[in-house]
């Protein structure tokens, strides 16, 4: 099956007898949702083009981008620090999963750990856990897509999926299914819980059974936050030990028990599409809201978590709106500014409260003759200045 469009079924462990031909090439369609690389015209040619020392928040910044499977620990400057990389065929040499397969080219997303090691997932195929020198600690072709997470006690929390026929749903067309996974630090399965039937069992049967718009990708689940409880008296879900996920295809945002194997709360706003929902300091869900009101931009905004009222938004100026038509990321950082990843503008910018820039960055990845295509920029996460760097290389 090697030089025909569904090969990445043999990933499947096993192949179901009673599906048609129909349904195992819609499953086959649903497991290659992935991204692009990513490009767009671009004419900044310096990666740091704002920093405003006294106002941005003073860190370091983790960052992944659609050029290669690579990561950065860079400086408010732009001078790499530290790099991992490791290719898909490095880590999955016998894969059945051709060579150039989309979403095997570079890493969608990824998460420093404690010593500096790194999880970063190749989007729909495979997590990947390196040490700081790149070295493979475990690889696990589970179908990871969007994010990973680390957890206190040193396991990890990952976003998988698997497209199949759910006769709860749909009885004929299969859908994606996307699942949260916690794994041993080694990468062992311990559990992997159903977000649709999370959903079934949480009161929320109307938002997925009959849907098609999304193509048989009906959540889309695109973040994936441990919460730790500290807002509990401002959102009683928020138990610590549940999280906190964004579903694009449904424009909503929930939280989700594990143990009752249900969601036990759901909301949708004026956001759409959105991606990167985090409850943080000073009780706010923060998210970038891809193709918010009016759909003419996008904003990186932010709810208050015991009213669900709107307190802060950020859309970029007239002459710059932000616009990320998918991906983008958002974080609240200690001193009150946001820092905004504009992913498919290879750009990512530090705003106050006010929405002054404090900082921009460009990805440094180019292409073209002129250098006149940039790399998407899946993330910029700010860490702290005082982060144990006793791991990176001299």
């Amino acid at each position: 099956l090697d030089d025909q469009p569904g090969k990445w079924r043999r990933l499947r462990p096993a192949a179901r007898a009673d599906l048609t031909d129909a349904q195992r090439e819609a499953i086959a369609a649903l497991e290659a949702i992935g991204y692009a690389d990513g490009t767009r015209d671009v004419t900044a040619d310096r990666v740091i083009t704002v920093h405003d020392r006294e106002r941005a928040w003073q860190g370091w910044n983790l960052y992944n981008s659609g050029h290669q499977p690579e990561a950065y620990l860079m400086d408010m400057d732009g001078a790499v620090l530290h790099t991992w990389r490791k290719t898909f065929r490095e880590v999955f040499p016998d894969s059945k999963v051709r060579a150039g397969t989309p979403g095997t080219h570079h890493w969608r997303r990824v998460t420093l750990l404690e010593g500096g090691d790194l999880l970063a997932i190749w989007e729909g195929w495979a997590l990947v856990r390196l040490s700081p020198t790149s070295g493979v600690v475990f690889g696990v072709e589970n179908r990871a897509h969007h994010e990973a997470v680390g957890l206190p006690d040193g396991r990890i929390a990952v976003l998988a999926r698997r497209a199949e026929l759910l006769p709860a749903l749909d009885a004929q067309r299969p859908v994606l299914q996307d699942f949260i996974e916690v794994r041993a630090g080694d990468g062992a399965l311990e559990r992997r819980v159903s977000l649709l039937e999370a959903l079934l069992a949480g009161g929320h049967r109307e938002l997925v059974v009959g849907r098609r718009d999304g193509d048989g990708d009906l959540t889309h689940t695109n973040s994936l936050s441990l919460l730790d409880g500290r807002f509990v008296h401002l959102r009683p879900e928020a138990t610590a030990g549940r999280f906190l996920v964004s579903m694009r295809n449904l424009d909503a945002i929930g939280i989700v028990d594990l143990d009752l194997g249900r969601f036990v709360w759901l909301h949708q706003g004026t956001f759409k599409a959105q991606h990167d929902a985090q409850l943080v300091e000073p009780g706010w869900i923060t998210l970038f809201d891809n193709r918010g009101p009016g759909g003419a931009r996008s904003r990186a905004m932010a709810l208050d978590a015991a009213t669900l009222q709107e307190v802060w938004q950020y859309g970029g100026r007239d002459t710059q709106p932000l616009w990320s038509a998918t991906l983008g990321t958002t974080q609240r950082l200690p001193n009150g500014n946001v820092l905004a990843t504009e992913s498919d503008g290879g750009r990512a910018v530090e705003v106050t409260p006010g929405g002054e820039v404090v900082w921009e960055m460009y990805n440094p990845h180019r292409a073209g003759e002129r250098g006149e295509f940039i790399a998407a920029l899946f993330d910029v996460r700010r860490l702290p200045l005082d982060l144990d760097r006793s791991w990176v290389s001299p």
